[in-house]
């Protein structure tokens, strides 16, 4: 019995399904070039760090670790529930008048390892 390995091309597939009926559809609405889309997610193509990081731009929250490797959810933290995410990337955002990358930077100071990481970086700039 041959077991199928999911590999990342069928976790980008997860993932445009999960936010578009089609790859078109995805391509457009979060302008990525849809033949690097649909090479990767044929696995003509390895995942490069410029498409990895247009993903996170236009999905905040994308869970990196999922994408490669397939480790955890695939959004972080509350992000994890996409109901809750959908607010960032829609124009009815339910809280219009704040910023999403605002918000998703707040989020991320809040973490102490994070407060101390920066606090080791202004020691280090006296």
């Amino acid at each position: 019995m041959q077991s199928h390995e999911i590999t990342i091309g069928d976790r980008i597939k997860q993932l445009i399904e999960f936010h578009s009926n089609s790859l078109r559809e995805f391509s457009d609405k979060y302008e990525i070039d849809y033949s690097s889309l649909s090479d990767l997610s044929r696995g003509k193509r390895n995942l490069g760090a410029n498409l990895a990081l247009r993903l996170v731009e236009k999905l905040p929250g994308l869970n990196l670790n999922w994408v490669f490797m397939g480790i955890g959810e695939m959004f972080l933290g509350k992000n994890a529930d996409y109901a809750d995410m959908q607010y960032l990337s829609e124009p009815e955002r339910k809280n219009a008048d704040i910023d999403p990358g605002k918000e998703m930077f707040l989020k991320y100071l809040d973490d102490v390892d994070v407060q101390h990481k920066f606090l080791q970086i202004i020691k280090s700039k006296k």
